[in-house]
């Protein structure tokens, strides 16, 4: 598959992280590392809806991505990526845990575990899409 007719995310196959970058109202920047899950189309997300990233979110759905390690600094000739953000409706909770919970199997029912016993705000999930 050429550039020009690759999909989106086919540069993120492999990868365990992204560089989530959110904008403030004031148009400033906020990047964040986070676990990712693709779904044809789409990449999930999930946060803790006490995250700023959510508040960032509710005013301006434009997000960029990028290929990164866990620090969030992007992997070396990574590919920006324009797209949109959107939270997923509860319905779809399940299913955005599941497909996380396949790629990450342990490591994401750890951090789930911990968030829980440490009484974390409700996770919240978010669709991406280019």
């Amino acid at each position: 598959m050429s550039p020009a007719t690759q999909a989106p995310f086919d540069s993120l196959k492999g990868e365990n992280f992204i560089r989530l970058t959110t904008f403030r109202k004031n148009g400033t920047p906020v990047p964040t590392p986070v676990w990712f899950a693709r779904d044809g189309d789409r990449l999930i997300v999930t946060t803790s809806s006490k995250a700023g990233k959510v508040k960032r979110l509710r005013h301006t759905p434009h997000v960029q991505l990028i290929a990164s390690g866990p620090s969030g600094n992007p992997r070396q000739n990574a590919t920006h990526i324009e797209a949109q953000a959107h939270f997923l409706p509860e319905s779809q909770f399940t299913y955005a845990e599941n497909a996380l919970s396949r790629k990450y199997t342990w490591q994401y029912a750890l951090i789930r575990l911990l968030h829980r016993l440490r009484g974390g705000a409700a996770p919240m999930y978010i669709e991406i899409t280019a």
